[in-house]
């Protein structure tokens, strides 16, 4: 792309992926210092301190077959970790607490910057769960720990739901959050049974962190529009609604200077409103993630071929009674 760096509008640079991060990865790095060989060392050694030291760096979990490692220097880590903090529900300021995180493989980078940021310093202790832990290992430590907020993968939460409603899980967690995962009505319905209350649902991505968060009124994810740029389609509407339908999510990084990305665009199918929320805040709203782009069954009639998300199918099975887990093949 030839490009008059006087005279352009963000609309006239190519949309960027995964695929395109990977190609450029050293001509996109701002810091001589850093590379994509001694990020990828830095992350097979599992270390838990900083890289040099001001850098954390989040790795995607490779679901569209490419992983991707992401660094963000230390005052861009914790202007992210601050705008999580108050926006997401993840924590009460006024609260000394426990705050249990679910679902990561190293969240040593993001737990231990949450904890040294001045912002909460002294007022939180984080607690990481691995993946590999099992239910039976999670809901032990939990009912040891007895933590104010829970934060984790949506699906992990519905599955502390379950086992909260069976007796087994006794928590009382003052703070929910979720994310990283599809959330479905049946979610909801089973975790608020379970908890009383509804978690904050956030969407993001390593590449981004926290794009977008839930208010109070839980009607959508406000998108943080004062720190991304983000781009939506209007590919369709929702029958009998002003929602919208946009095919991607197209992002544009404002604050990691590290790691600058200019129209990062996320396989994702979002349904989202431009209307104003109850809460006062004039952001968009991302309503509910639908699937990626690439994710759908297949079905067929004597006239067509018949494209369905799995969050269509989700939405039926979650409503029969504890169930945990279900997966879908496709055949």
């Amino acid at each position: 792309h030839k490009i008059d760096i006087e005279n352009f509008n963000l609309g006239d640079l190519p949309k960027i992926d995964k695929q395109t991060i990977l190609e450029n990865y050293d001509s996109i790095l701002t810091d001589p210092n850093l590379s994509y060989d001694k990020i990828n060392r830095y992350v097979q050694a599992g270390k838990e301190d900083l890289l040099d030291d001001k850098y954390a760096v989040f790795s995607s979990g490779g679901s569209s077959g490419v992983r991707c490692h992401i660094p963000y220097d230390i005052e861009a880590l914790y202007f992210i970790n601050g705008l999580t903090i108050f926006r997401s529900g993840l924590f009460a300021p006024s609260l000394k607490q426990n705050i249990a995180f679910l679902g990561g493989v190293n969240h040593t980078n993001n737990s231990s910057s949450i904890e040294k940021n001045g912002l909460i310093r002294n007022q939180v202790q984080i607690n990481s769960f691995p993946l590999f832990y099992s239910d039976v290992e999670v809901v032990k430590m939990l009912n040891d720990l007895q933590p104010k907020t829970i934060a984790a993968y949506s699906y992990m939460l519905r599955n502390l739901a379950v086992q909260k409603l069976e007796g087994i899980l006794n928590v009382y967690p003052k703070r929910l959050r979720c994310g990283g995962t599809f959330y479905s009505k049946g979610d909801k319905k089973i975790i608020e049974q379970a908890f009383g209350d509804l978690p904050y649902e956030n969407y993001g991505a390593c590449e981004s962190l926290m794009i977008a968060c839930e208010c109070k009124e839980h009607r959508g994810m406000h998108i943080n529009e004062d720190i991304y740029y983000v781009e939506l389609t209007n590919d369709a509407k929702v029958k009998n609604t002003n929602l919208k339908i946009s095919k991607g999510v197209t992002v544009t990084n404002l604050y990691n200077k590290s790691f600058p990305l200019i129209r990062y665009t996320l396989d994702d199918n979002v349904v989202y409103t431009n209307n104003s929320c109850k809460c006062g805040s004039s952001f968009r709203r991302i309503i509910s993630v639908i699937g990626k782009g690439n994710d759908y069954f297949v079905f067929f009639n004597e006239e067509e071929k018949i494209k369905m998300a799995p969050i269509s199918l989700s939405n039926l099975i979650v409503d029969i009674p504890y169930i945990k887990e279900y997966r879908f093949v496709q055949k």
